[in-house]
């Protein structure tokens, strides 16, 4: 059974997809550039 995405890696997703860097997303999410790969990868 496959884990539902969470509200944050849908919208890491969704903001990767519009072009968007992973230092600027961590940024803008307070997280660490680490956390919007695993994200990426999760989702």
């Amino acid at each position: 059974k496959k884990d539902k995405i969470t509200d944050r890696e849908m919208e890491i997703i969704r903001m990767t997809a519009q072009g968007m860097q992973p230092k600027s997303i961590a940024r803008i999410e307070n997280c660490s550039v680490k956390t919007v790969y695993t994200h990426r990868r999760n989702g």
